[in-house]
């Protein structure tokens, strides 16, 4: 089934690009706000948008048109964290297997659109507040009206005891926190009641769940949001900003289009595996301990993990789980010395570094040039930094300083 929208139309609503971008509307209204996709305010305050300007957007971010949206299950979010329930949503809403979605922040909401939105799948944080989780999969199991519908419980604590419980409430499964799309998908796609078309209907065998997310562009699309909302928290790059200057220093080193692409999905991704740490360690105002530095440590495994699945990410993968490495063998995650660390990644790792030098922070002023190069040049000399790429960049920073010294992010210059 073709989209509702009238190809004849000239200004779209965001629910509408929403719909014709297989996006939540909550994600159409931060890129109008960030001045990615250019939208005009009505008298009234309202937003809408040129769909020439649309089209434009689709063009330069690859993003598609939804072509069909076949009927499939109707998929309750129950989640009181906004950024996991938005990533949980797009990742569905993105899909293109049509999903009908609904979502609920508690117990109470969730009891209300249980007959009223009549899900088939209930996708349920075991962390809500006092044990909403428990009792809202116990009383769905309990009435004779819901017990066919399947409970999914997300989760961070895959202690026994804790999946114990969720399992013996009567979640049919649990999904384990960080987890990908392909993850999700691949659940749902062996959930009953996701394989029918519908209550009592027939099982669909011609349906494929993680086709589309077989292409990078669908993890990108998917996690992005979350991502960078995620930095905004914690003061982490600008990934446009961090994207322009990759792209100047692998064009200078002659790499290939592909190595190209592949340092810019890391610019959005390389620290995906924050998504894995605990905020209160992501989060501290004060001082890491030594046992809080191992755990922080382990976001470039957790990012790899959630981006290994896709042919496509391969050498994006390696610069999100080799960033941190050093030259002389020092770094994390696995100690590479030397060439054994992806060329990539050692070349990424400058850029990231001298744009999170030059960029103010919730804890530092951005610093100068001058200071700046003094750093990168102390770090070669203590053997961290590959001496060759080194001083390629720093010779780009003193011949052409005007390709780095003003490039604003999207928020800047929005």
């Amino acid at each position: 089934m073709a989209s509702s929208i009238s190809p004849n139309k000239i200004y779209l609503t965001p629910n509408e690009v929403a719909e014709l971008l297989m996006v939540s509307p909550v994600t159409v209204r931060s890129w109008a706000q960030k001045g990615v996709l250019v939208a005009k305010v009505t008298p009234g305050g309202h937003r809408r948008f040129l769909k020439s300007d649309v089209e434009n957007f689709v063009r330069d971010s690859g993003v598609a048109y939804v072509e069909a949206k076949p009927s499939v299950s109707r998929i309750l979010i129950v989640d009181n964290d906004p950024l996991m329930m938005t990533y949980v949503y797009d990742i569905l809403n993105g899909s293109g297997l049509g999903f009908v979605l609904a979502t609920a922040q508690n117990g109470f909401e969730a009891g209300a659109k249980m007959y009223a939105f009549a899900p088939d799948v209930v996708l349920v944080n075991v962390m809500l507040p006092d044990g909403d989780a428990f009792l809202i999969t116990s009383q769905i199991k309990k009435d004779l009206a819901t017990r066919h519908i399947s409970v999914i419980a997300i989760t961070a604590d895959t202690a026994t005891e804790s999946i114990a419980r969720i399992l013996a409430a009567g979640a049919e499964t649990f999904l384990a926190k960080p987890f990908s799309p392909q993850d999700l998908l691949g659940l749902l796609s062996h959930t009953a009641s996701v394989s029918k078309t519908g209550r009592g209907g027939a099982a669909k065998t011609d349906q494929k769940p993680s086709a589309k997310l077989s292409e990078a562009e669908s993890l990108l699309f998917s996690l992005k949001r979350l991502v960078e909302t995620k930095n905004n928290y914690i003061g982490h790059h600008d990934a446009t900003r961090l994207k322009a200057m990759v792209g100047i220093f692998g064009r200078s080193l002659g790499f290939s289009p592909e190595q190209l692409q592949a340092l810019h999905n890391a610019c959005v991704l390389h620290d995906i595996g924050n998504l894995g740490i605990p905020d209160s360690i992501l989060l501290k105002p004060a001082p890491l301990t030594e046992e809080e530095w191992t755990v922080m440590r382990s976001h470039t495994v957790i990012g790899a993990q959630l981006c290994a699945s896709l042919k496509e990410m391969e050498s994006t993968v390696q610069i999100i789980r080799s960033h941190h490495e050093r030259w002389n063998g020092s770094g994390y995650p696995d100690g590479l010395k030397g060439e054994a660390i992806p060329l990539l990644a050692r070349a990424f790792q400058i850029v990231d570094i001298f744009d999170a030098l030059t960029s103010p922070r919730p804890y530092k002023p951005a610093l100068d040039f001058a200071a700046v190069i003094d750093i990168i040049k102390q770090e070669i000399a203590e053997g961290w930094l590959d001496p060759q790429l080194g001083r390629i960049f720093l010779e780009l920073l003193e011949t052409r300083p005007q390709d780095f010294a003003v490039i604003p992010s999207v928020d800047e210059a929005a």
